[in-house]
């Protein structure tokens, strides 16, 4: 279970920089943790520090974590088939029976629908719905010369 403790920060804190901590939210991104997520531990700057470094391309960091983004892309269509595919607690017992857990198979559907959206969104020319088109037939092009008469 995700620990969803906020952390509070004096404001103006800003957090040094250094290849390490970059080395680990680059890390941690292409693994599928949010920036978010990963902003919540203690040691780690905030939201904004790590946005300005991305901003100003510190250190060569905005490339890297422009790569680490879409590797977190990468994993999250990966989870999609694990997710669809985990029907680990869809049944379970209750009281000497064995029922359907319908509270389980719609968290999992949300879960696929979360991350078909954001692949959508943030990725559109690779995971977006592409609707071809083909059409037959002949074109007539008529040119028409004064259109309109003068009075």
């Amino acid at each position: 279970m995700l620990d969803n403790t906020i952390v509070k920060r004096p404001c103006g804190h800003q957090t040094r920089y250094t290849p390490q901590l970059a080395d680990e939210i680059c890390r941690r991104i292409s693994l599928g943790e949010t920036l978010a997520g990963i902003c919540r531990d203690r040691h780690m700057p905030p939201r904004t520090s790590i946005l300005e470094w991305v901003r100003t391309n510190r250190d060569g960091f905005a490339d890297r974590y422009a790569c680490a983004r879409d590797r977190q892309l990468e994993h999250w269509a990966d989870e999609l088939v694990d997710i669809a595919d985990d029907a680990r607690n869809d049944w379970m017992e209750r009281n000497g029976e064995v029922q359907f857990n319908n509270e389980n198979v719609q968290r999992s559907r949300l879960r696929v629908d979360t991350r078909k959206w954001l692949l959508c969104k943030l990725k559109p020319d690779k995971y977006g719905a592409r609707i071809l088109s083909e059409q037959e037939g002949n074109l007539t092009v008529k040119i028409v010369h004064g259109l309109g008469e003068k009075k």
